[in-house]
């Protein structure tokens, strides 16, 4: 699917070399600037890579307009994918020759313009809950210089502020990102354009580095979003560094060094324009494109970057192969708890016979009170095997229908007296033994070729012992019965 990038400041500069990187990757990018020919010769170097562009000429520090710019691109190419702020420009002077409009001009273009895009890509994005959001930064974000307050506050201020915002998007579990890529010293048209009031012509603090190793960081970072920040070029990398431990010395060091070298031994022409107010590359044949004037020694790759890219490409690799292991063994786990919970226990057919079932046996039935046999099967037995009262009457010659005296409870099952056939279930065979066989305990007689005494009868309390020998006195003898 083709991305659709957004780029600011995309006329010149950092923001051209990376529209035209974006185009080779056949993505549909759509640029925005205030110079018509710049726009216009950045559009046809995008096309030429392959890309499809749309130029849009905007003022980054009018939120209305870079908000219709970004429903423009989504009518035109539908949703943004990628939204990358570069747009800037500043004042070369020391503070105090800096007027108050100046100052809130650099302001509204160099930081305001990065809170418009941003407004703007997180209004679209967050409802569909993905997009890139790339902030081009300065290593001037962390280590201020001097002849440059409003640039490196406004700077300052784009950290300060994405921060805040990346933590929102964590609180929000929202799969929008926002990261930021901090820049060395880079050849662009800058130098040419920003408003200076030195006496000799601007240039970038060396090392300084080619727009197209720039925009290489640009494209990587937006392909590698979660990183909180992103570094370009082994200047930047020392400067933040420092900063952070030695910040004391580096104020020592830019109050002797920092005016020189931000300086050529050119006079500046006192008519040179300036693009604070107005844009430079507006007129036709103004177009000047993504490098400034010091191809001689800026620098087309960075040893540095490469690394950089390389380790993190080799750490993305591993993040996904052990987010992919932890997904695996989360499902498993997960899947294999819904099967315990939910998966019924298979019964096995129920033989007597089987001790390897986990299903009860009639005999285990018999001693829990309950009866597995399936209904039909229930009146079979009832109908062909004897009960243990039967046994005992069928031997004495006792009426079997009638019920033991027992004071009211069938002494075999602890229940109300039963009449009739309605007699509990008993097992297919007798046991073997005594020990699995409570309804010995009551008064019925053993099964056959057995006394009471080796039945267990001396097991019984004194009390249901008695009862036993009551009864079997009690009982009709066959010399008793008149029929024989």
């Amino acid at each position: 699917m083709t991305e659709t990038v957004v780029i600011t400041g995309a006329s010149a500069g950092i923001g051209r070399a990376t529209a035209e990187l974006f185009g080779k990757r056949g993505a549909n990018v759509v640029l925005l600037a205030r110079g018509v020919d710049g726009l216009r010769a950045a559009a046809k170097a995008v096309e030429d890579a392959g890309g499809t562009a749309l130029e849009i000429s905007t003022d980054v520090a009018d939120f209305q307009a870079v908000d219709a710019a970004a429903a423009m691109a989504e009518t035109s190419f539908g949703p943004i994918d990628i939204w990358v702020n570069v747009a800037f420009t500043s004042v070369f002077a020391p503070f105090w020759e800096i007027k108050p409009e100046e100052f809130r001009r650099v302001t509204e273009v160099s930081y305001l313009g990065y809170v418009h895009g941003t407004m703007a890509a997180l209004a679209r994005m967050r409802p569909r809950n993905r997009g890139t959001i790339v902030q081009v930064g300065s290593a001037l974000g962390y280590r201020a210089i001097p002849l440059q307050s409003a640039y490196c506050g406004a700077k300052h201020a784009i950290n300060g502020f994405t921060e805040s915002i990346r933590t929102e998007l964590m609180h929000d579990h929202s799969k929008v990102r926002i990261t930021v890529v901090q820049m060395p010293a880079v050849n662009t048209p800058q130098f040419n354009w920003v408003l200076s009031r030195l006496p000799r012509r601007p240039q970038p603090v060396p090392p300084i580095y080619e727009p197209e190793v720039a925009a290489e960081g640009v494209v990587f970072a937006a392909d590698h979003p979660d990183r909180k920040e992103h570094w370009v070029g082994a200047s930047t990398v020392g400067t933040i560094v420092a900063q952070k431990f030695a910040a004391p010395l580096l104020d020592q060091y830019l109050a002797r060094t920092g005016f020189n070298s931000q300086q050529t031994d050119e006079k500046e022409p006192a008519t040179r324009p300036n693009n604070l107010w107005h844009p430079v590359d507006q007129a036709p044949g103004s177009d000047q494109g993504a490098h400034g004037r010091f191809d001689d020694r800026a620098k087309s790759s960075s040893v540095q970057l490469t690394v950089t890219e390389r380790v993190e490409e080799a750490g993305a690799t591993v993040r996904r192969a052990f987010d992919s292991l932890i997904g695996v063994g989360r499902d498993n786990f997960l899947g294999g708890g819904r099967s315990r919970q939910t998966k019924p226990a298979s019964k096995s057919p129920q033989e007597p016979w089987s001790e390897a079932t986990s299903q009860q046996t009639d005999q285990e039935a018999l001693v829990t009170g309950h009866d597995s046999t399936p209904p039909a099967e229930s009146e079979a037995t009832l109908s062909e095997t004897p009960t243990p009262s039967e046994i005992r009457m069928s031997e004495t010659g006792a009426d079997i229908h009638q019920p033991p005296e027992t004071g009211g409870l069938d002494p075999l099952e602890g229940a109300p007296p039963l009449s009739g056939m309605d007699v509990p279930p008993a097992p297919t065979a007798p046991p073997a033994s005594t020990e699995d066989t409570p309804w010995y305990r009551g008064p019925d007689t053993p099964p056959h070729g057995e006394s009471p005494a080796s039945a267990g009868v001396g097991t019984l309390s004194p009390e249901e012992g008695a009862q036993v020998a009551d009864q079997e006195v009690m009982a009709p003898t066959e010399t008793d019965d008149p029929d024989h």
